[in-house]
């Protein structure tokens, strides 16, 4: 009786370590990382993602990222995502990878039909650190981005941090300015932020730097 219970828990043990949900005796579940598409500019997302704790990586859709140094959580069948579903509440953050822009638009009207935006949204509502990790900046004089700059917009007043990587050579110009960028200029005892021609700055970027004092010039 005694084997086979230890035989029992050998093979669930097994079971979770392979769906990435075995808990680590020396770290303790920190951040989720969600990539819902395409991974573009993997080694910006990599040089990001290894500047936070513990790391868990899960993928949809056409995303395709390995990287020996993130544990990865499988969410296909309905037992895993199932499982994943159960575990979400352990991380601390969530951060979403250079995701489509219809994921975008979907999680901005709390539209939770797919199992990919729960992942946005429930930590949304439960207080969590969620942050969209951006691979580009909206120029706003081309048209059809006004409804997706609205959409982000609306993600930092729903409590998302949004975050772009550096993926241009343009010194400290910045193509996207959010609320966090404000507020760590501030931290940095910094009066301005510097922005490309086209750049995009969010609303609630505006209204923050003008509470603190801080320009944003070309």
């Amino acid at each position: 009786m005694d084997n086979a219970q230890e035989l029992i828990s050998q093979i669930a043990k097994e079971v979770l370590n392979r769906l990435g949900l075995e808990p680590s005796k020396k770290s303790k579940p920190d951040t989720l990382a969600v990539f819902t598409g395409y991974v573009f500019n993997e080694q910006a997302v990599t040089e990001y993602l290894k500047k936070r704790d513990h790391v868990s990586c899960v993928l949809f859709g056409d995303a395709e990222y390995a990287d020996a140094a993130f544990d990865r959580i499988n969410a296909i069948t309905s037992n895993e995502k199932q499982m994943l579903a159960s575990k979400l509440e352990q991380f601390r953050s969530i951060v979403l990878v250079t995701p489509p822009l219809s994921y975008i638009k979907t999680v901005a009207a709390a539209n939770d039909d797919a199992y990919e935006c729960m992942l946005a949204l429930r930590p949304l509502l439960w207080g969590k650190n969620v942050t969209m990790l951006m691979d580009f900046a909206l120029p706003r004089s081309k048209r059809g981005f006004a409804e997706l700059s609205d959409s982000i917009d609306t993600l930092e007043n729903m409590g998302m941090s949004v975050e772009a990587l550096q993926t241009n050579a343009n010194g400290e110009r910045k193509e996207l300015v959010t609320e966090q960028d404000v507020l760590a200029a501030s931290k940095g005892m910094l009066q301005s932020i510097r922005i490309m021609p086209n750049a995009i700055v969010t609303a609630l970027a505006r209204d923050t730097a003008n509470k603190l004092g801080i320009r944003i010039e070309l």
